[in-house]
């Protein structure tokens, strides 16, 4: 986990913060300190079971780390989870991989910046 107690990903500091796995547990993601970050709560429940989209060296280490085959066992294999490969049309591309919530986050901080 990072030590100067901001979210991950949103970089928020006046906020409770809880641990996300980069690599969520969903995926085959573990409970090392390679694939834990300080997440603020909106954007841990907003990041859901998606991966990483952060470029940030800790979490390109951390997906080094998981496809270098240090996984745990997924419950999404065991469910036969399947993720849609074709986002809805009026969803940016670089948004169409994420969770519907962390989708709608992301597009009204957008939003809100464009204003």
């Amino acid at each position: 986990m990072t030590g100067d107690r901001r979210c991950h990903y949103c970089g928020e500091t006046d906020v409770v913060l809880t641990r996300d796995h980069i690599v969520p547990r969903a995926r085959g993601g573990v409970d090392s300190s390679w694939n834990l970050v300080d997440s603020c709560v909106p954007c841990n429940l907003a990041k859901g079971k998606d991966m990483p989209t952060c470029e940030c060296s800790h979490c390109v280490k951390a997906l080094a780390q998981w496809n270098a085959g240090m996984r745990g066992p997924t419950r999404a294999q065991a469910r036969g989870y399947r993720h849609s490969t074709s986002p809805p049309p009026d969803i940016p591309s670089d948004l169409a991989r994420l969770s519907p919530a962390m989708r709608d986050l992301l597009m009204r901080r957008r939003r809100s910046e464009s204003q």
